[in-house]
């Protein structure tokens, strides 16, 4: 008799998780990201995210975009500015939302790269003079 695999659920901060969905690695990044829709009714915003990967990142905010809403990511790193196309693929309402990467040229890819390098080797020091946003949008 073959047996059904257990389901486990994981917490990471206050939002219950069933396994990790994600295909790639977690790391613990801060950067500071400027949302614009490419929709022109919806409102561009500046956001903190600590949740990033060479696939997406989860932005922790209490106004989400719907799902599918496509966006223009400028990632502000210590290193400089990647931009990026991305999706929004899910959000949790009064939390945040995920959004997946979609389309990066070729030199924002390599400071994508050194930037979550960056991050893996070791907590993520912004360098003198780099503050992240605090308060509200």
């Amino acid at each position: 008799m073959k047996s059904s695999p257990m389901r486990t659920l994981t917490f990471t901060g206050l939002i219950p998780r069933r396994g990790n969905r994600r295909a790639a690695r977690r790391l613990p990044c801060l950067a500071d990201v400027f949302l614009r829709p490419l929709a022109p009714d919806l409102p561009s915003r500046w956001v903190s995210s600590d949740d990033i990967t060479d696939k997406g990142l989860f932005i922790r905010t209490g106004a989400c975009y719907p799902p599918e809403t496509l966006l223009r990511l400028h990632i502000h790193t210590p290193r400089g500015r990647i931009k990026i196309t991305g999706q929004v693929v899910h959000h949790l309402d009064a939390y945040g939302f995920g959004c997946r990467f979609i389309d990066i040229e070729r030199g924002d890819l390599r400071r994508l790269e050194r930037f979550l390098a960056d991050c893996a080797a070791g907590p993520s020091r912004p360098p003198a003079g780099f503050q992240a946003l605090s308060g509200p949008l």
